[in-house]
């Protein structure tokens, strides 16, 4: 039997290893993008481009993130199941980190999925949370592709492309309309 101060000891040093883990994968990536970027190019670049567009757009970015959060947030809810809101935007935040360095946006999904299982969902809550969101997700996307295929199809010139654009306007809400009425 183990007693109380042997069972402790070991959590630290577990943590301690993690956190090391952590801090050296961070290194590795960092020192493995830094021999890949032109550093002097990308920051005469940055030079270029006015600080208010880089700062509208990175909070554009951090509203769409935490939309994001907030759909899952909700997707979670409607389900029955029981998710913080803050853990649905920290983990939402964390996936989108691994999502620039994984293939695809799979990889953040999976992520998103372990950490909400560990946030303490249900595996099959935190799988088709996670689909339900990425569904919505494509229902945004659908919403304003068609929309903007429908504003952009007026300024056509070609009668044949104008109609193209109303063809798939029309076919990606029909399919959604579809997606959406299956239980």
């Amino acid at each position: 039997m183990r007693d109380a101060g042997s069972a402790g000891g070991s959590l630290p040093g577990k943590r301690y290893w993690l956190l090391l883990v952590k801090i050296s994968i961070s290194i590795v990536l960092g020192i493995y993008l830094f021999t890949k970027v032109d550093i002097s190019g990308m920051f005469g670049r940055m030079r270029e481009v006015p600080a208010l567009s880089i700062a509208l757009a990175f909070l554009m970015i951090l509203l769409q993130s935490a939309m994001s959060a907030l759909r899952w947030f909700g997707v979670v809810r409607a389900i029955g199941k029981f998710l913080r809101l803050a853990d649905a935007m920290r983990i939402t935040f964390v996936s989108l980190f691994f999502n620039q360095f994984l293939p695809a946006s799979v990889g953040a999904d999976l992520v998103r999925m372990w950490q909400s299982k560990r946030a303490g969902l249900s595996l099959a809550t935190a799988v088709s949370s996670v689909m339900l969101e990425r569904l919505g997700n494509l229902f945004c996307v659908v919403a304003m592709s068609s929309f903007t295929m429908f504003a952009w199809s007026r300024e056509m010139d070609r009668p044949l492309m104008r109609q193209g654009f109303v063809v798939v306007g029309i076919a990606s809400i029909a399919m959604l309309a579809l997606l959406l009425s299956l239980d």
